[in-house]
């Protein structure tokens, strides 16, 4: 026991020279799984796992109670594979296992993410399916919640941010982010100095601006899939164009008061985001 970590394991199973067939029940609490540098990993499983032929099928309801995510890459990942070899030192060697899929896999209250800039909670329920031959796909949502975003040494607030399954890779879900961050501009040099500061305020009612400057709220739009991300920005009031708003966001200066290493360094982040 680790943890208060508890396991049973259920069940029975005939082997023969060419033939497997098995039931085992697995059901715990707070099981260590994985565990490095980069993730930390713990199962509450209730799942059955039944083999006949040379077929093994795997269903029931899976939670990570805790997990902890961290490091600026990662590079290991955990994936269900298509077949199973089962050998031995004897002669006879047992056919692969085909793998058919289909759980409940449920996100608990302490999931943590610290990687590639990003931290905040994590949440959600996903169906996780899978048959041989055939990429495991999922249905369901995965969110980010109290999550904060440094990027290019600037910090920006994630308001809302989700990864949508919906029948798709586990690789490549569905997006949705809204990423933003105050500013605020001095008067004398920005567009926004021609605002009366109640049309600021309307649309920030937390924030106040003054006779030198202008609060205003800038943000960029995640859309798409991960693999193919669409992005765009805003400003709330509307008042840049999308140029500016980036400009903004990385550098604090619109597009026209850049210097030449800043607009260098602009390029550049553009380029990374793929944004043009």
């Amino acid at each position: 026991m680790v943890n208060n970590a508890k396991l049973a394991i259920t069940g029975h199973a005939a082997l023969a020279p060419a033939m497997l067939t098995s039931f085992a029940h697995i059901t715990g609490n707070n099981i260590p799984i994985y565990s490095n540098n980069k993730l930390n990993l713990s199962i509450t499983p209730d799942i059955e796992v039944k083999t006949r032929n040379n077929h093994l099928y795997l269903s029931g309801n899976m939670i990570i109670p805790s997990a902890s995510i961290t490091g600026k890459q990662l590079n290991d990942s955990i994936a269900l594979p298509d077949e199973v070899i089962i050998s031995s030192n004897t002669t006879t060697r047992l056919p692969a296992l085909q793998l058919h899929s289909n759980f409940n896999l449920t996100l608990g209250e302490n999931i943590s993410v610290s990687a590639y800039g990003l931290t905040g909670q994590l949440s959600g329920k996903l169906n996780i399916t899978g048959e041989p031959g055939q990429a495991t796909a999922a249905t369901g949502e995965v969110a980010i919640s109290d999550a904060k975003l440094t990027y290019q040494n600037q910090n920006f607030t994630i308001e809302n941010g989700s990864l949508i399954f919906a029948h798709s890779s586990l690789t490549n879900p569905g997006i949705n982010l809204t990423a933003t961050k105050i500013l605020a501009l001095s008067n004398s040099n920005s567009k926004a100095a021609n605002l009366q500061s109640s049309d600021i305020n309307a649309a920030i009612p937390t924030l106040t601006s003054n006779a030198n400057n202008t609060i205003i709220k800038l943000g960029l739009n995640v859309t798409g899939t991960l693999n193919t991300p669409e992005i765009s920005f805003f400003s709330a009031p509307a008042l840049f164009n999308q140029a500016d708003i980036l400009s903004l966001l990385i550098t604090g200066h619109r597009v026209g008061q850049l210097s030449d290493s800043d607009s260098s360094g602009l390029l550049q982040a553009a380029s990374a985001i793929g944004a043009s």
